[in-house]
């Protein structure tokens, strides 16, 4: 057989000096409120309670830390509703789209919706791309048919169908 490890002996003694200064100082207690313990007695009170103590500390698990390892910045990202989105739904929503009394102007729309998609583009952007990067050709590249409705010259109106795609395709980006 071979002799229990070093830390296994350091253990039990520590738990054995444990059991005898619990006993002492409970007798020592009891004793001075006159109520004259049984010191055997005592002591196995106080040994069970020691072994019930360590029979479950010894086999307990313990509760694993939690993992977070969402992207939260992605998450926060995805999540978070621009005011100007909301407004184009509306506009998407409403009857006449941008034919309708009262519909702000294509021009206007227009820039609006280029400004949410710039806007969109910078945020998603990476830190190690190139600073210097023109947000128009990272939607020329990331959806040209986009690019091509944000930069067209004079801007041309939109069925709520149109515009309901194009808020679409700006949310993914």
């Amino acid at each position: 057989m071979n002799p229990a490890p070093r830390g296994d002996r350091r253990l039990w003694a520590r738990r054995a000096v444990t059991v005898l200064v619990a006993w002492a100082v409970t007798w020592l207690f009891t004793s001075w409120w006159y109520l004259r313990p049984d010191p055997v007695g005592l002591l196995a009170l106080v040994l069970v309670a020691a072994t019930a103590w360590w029979l479950i500390s010894d086999h307990r698990t313990g509760w694993e830390p939690s993992e977070w390892s969402a992207d939260l910045v992605g998450r926060r990202l995805r999540t978070v509703s621009d005011s100007r989105l909301g407004y184009l739904r509306r506009i998407a929503n409403d009857s006449g789209g941008g034919t309708s009394r009262g519909a702000p102007a294509a021009a206007a729309l227009q820039g609006v919706l280029r400004d949410l998609a710039t806007a969109r583009v910078r945020d998603r952007t990476v830190s190690g791309a190139a600073p210097n990067t023109d947000p128009a050709s990272m939607i020329e590249a990331g959806a040209p048919t986009l690019a091509r409705y944000l930069f067209a010259q004079p801007p041309p109106r939109l069925d709520p169908n149109q515009l309901s795609r194009i808020i679409d395709r700006i949310e993914e980006l």
